[in-house]
């Protein structure tokens, strides 16, 4: 798996490459010198977005947390997600420094709760820019019906995936399959049942909770529209409401079928390069767009790995100091 990463690693940095190539640097340069001082706002709305998406998660618990207990978490892990395939790791990191303050079961069934209301977002985005392609006569149809399935697909398997979830389907799956064919799936059934659990009393507790997680999740989604549109105003291009829910269908559907692929490198940028020559817009701006946001993005990413790297190197010596004797004290033979 290592070296599938490490291969898609290098393959996704010459696509970049040679898309940046392609263009030149004096054009992107100079497109970042046009954003100038707007890069903080960008900034801005880009934090504005993840800590709306933190608060979200936090009402995926039964029993509530102080918000500022899911900040730093948070951080770490959405700074992970952006530098990693399949944007999983960062769901790891989240976990393991919370766990300390929460129960295992509140932590992981609030994981899956989350991760599920956004999956559900991303749907209705691929929808929506979905149809506004069927809108456009020159649109390729191959890209129209397959942004169109992979989001009826996605919403109906989540629908289920949930209500599986609520009513123990999924831990009955995997016991049947370790009792008949993989013994090694026992335990992660039994972690699954118990998770399940969890979710079915939030459920019964919260009757309507999930639903209004789906629905600020969709909010969240439009930051990075905001974003967008703010970009290419910045750029000198005042980019109109339907070819900026395009834009996010079409990046967000490559995504997904590119997920795989670390932080989305030279996917990203290939996508917004194609479909801005699809809008009739000039894609040497669309790529200098997409750059802008991946800066904002490494921006956050590195602050946060900055401060996980200093929360790893601090646990040690405070774990040391705790076990040494101090001067005077017996040690126990």
């Amino acid at each position: 798996m290592r070296k599938l990463n490490a291969i898609l690693l290098v393959l996704a940095l010459a696509l970049l490459v040679y898309f940046i190539h392609r263009v030149g640097l004096p054009p992107i340069l100079d497109g970042f010198r046009q954003i100038g001082w707007g890069f903080l706002l960008l900034l801005a709305i880009f934090v504005g977005g993840f800590t709306l998406e933190t608060w979200n998660w936090s009402r995926c618990f039964r029993r509530p947390l102080p918000f500022s207990r899911f900040l730093l978490p948070s951080w770490c892990g959405q700074s992970i997600n952006q530098l990693t395939p399949g944007s999983s790791l960062g769901e790891v990191v989240k976990g393991g420094l919370l766990a300390s303050v929460a129960p295992t079961e509140a932590v992981v069934s609030s994981l899956i709760l989350n991760t599920l209301a956004y999956a559900f977002g991303t749907a209705v985005v691929i929808l929506i820019g979905s149809v506004g392609l069927w809108l456009l006569p020159f649109a390729p149809l191959q890209l129209r019906l397959g942004g169109t399935a992979v989001a009826l697909l996605i919403i109906a398997g989540l629908a289920l995936f949930y209500r599986g979830l609520l009513r123990g389907v999924v831990s009955r799956l995997l016991q049947r399959i370790a009792t008949q064919r993989r013994p090694r799936l026992q335990r992660a059934a039994g972690h699954m049942e118990r998770w399940e659990t969890e979710m079915r009393l939030h459920a019964e507790e919260h009757p309507w909770r999930f639903r209004q997680v789906v629905l600020v999740n969709l909010v969240c989604h439009c930051f990075p529209i905001l974003e967008m549109w703010v970009t290419w105003y910045l750029l000198g291009v005042k980019l109109d409401l339907a070819r900026c829910f395009i834009f996010a269908g079409v990046e967000t559907l490559a995504g997904v079928v590119f997920m795989v692929v670390p932080g989305k490198l030279g996917v990203a940028e290939g996508t917004t390069y194609f479909t801005s020559g699809l809008l009739k817009l000039d894609p040497n701006t669309g790529l200098t767009k997409q750059l802008v946001g991946r800066a904002v993005r490494l921006v956050f990413s590195i602050a946060g790995a900055l401060v996980l790297a200093w929360l790893t190197l601090r646990r040690p010596r405070t774990a040391t100091t705790a076990g040494e004797a101090t001067p005077g004290e017996a040690t126990p033979e």
